[in-house]
């Protein structure tokens, strides 16, 4: 495989709705409150990295990805 060659993500994606970003902002920030870190862990017992991190979504300039080791969290556009 070449230096350049492009890596094809085997992810699942999946696409979350604003209600669920806002909910999911309204626990983060109740927990931050509290002095509490949120930790999220896919539910998969196949996922090979089942930590879920927020990372920059590379096919969408400015957009955000929760991201495990089986799938893509994204979330839809803001109106």
């Amino acid at each position: 495989m070449s230096d350049g060659a492009l890596l094809i993500s085997n992810r699942q994606r999946v696409v979350w709705t604003k209600d669920e970003r806002r909910l999911l902002d309204r626990v983060a920030k109740v927990f931050n409150a509290h002095g509490d870190k949120f930790q999220l862990v896919c539910g998969s017992p196949f996922c090979p990295e089942p930590s879920i991190v927020l990372e920059k979504d590379s096919s969408d300039p400015g957009g955000r990805v929760l991201r495990c080791g089986c799938r893509d969290r994204v979330f839809t556009r803001s109106a």
